[in-house]
């Protein structure tokens, strides 16, 4: 078993790597991980793809409206919204194509 942490108890969680070859790892199904990664967005791309589903009015500032109107402060924003999409400088965001897009359409019909 690999130690990560000095103390048992300062561990989340622990993994044990089992051998392959060995009886024990004999026994065990073979697991795959798929890791899942989204298409990312730029703010213009979201605002395109949205104009190109028949809201032919939506904008930059309705787009920011409508997220920052999701949650009240911006830690809160910051911490909600990493299922959306991701920050990556400053205040750029890249959202997420099979989270977001489907939130702002959701988001538009409420506001109609």
């Amino acid at each position: 078993m690999r130690v990560s942490t000095n103390h048992e108890n300062q561990a989340d969680k622990s993994y044990r790597f089992i051998d392959e070859n060995s009886a024990e790892g004999k026994k065990i199904e073979n697991i795959i991980y798929k890791y899942q990664q989204y298409k990312k967005l730029t703010q213009k791309e979201v605002i395109e793809i949205i104009r190109n589903r028949g809201h032919k009015n939506f904008s930059r500032t309705i787009h920011k409206n409508l997220w920052r109107g999701l949650w009240k402060n911006a830690k809160n924003r910051n911490d909600n919204a990493k299922k959306y999409g991701e920050l990556v400088v400053n205040n750029q965001w890249l959202w997420y194509e099979e989270t977001w897009i489907p939130k702002v359409l959701e988001l538009i019909s409420q506001n109609i």
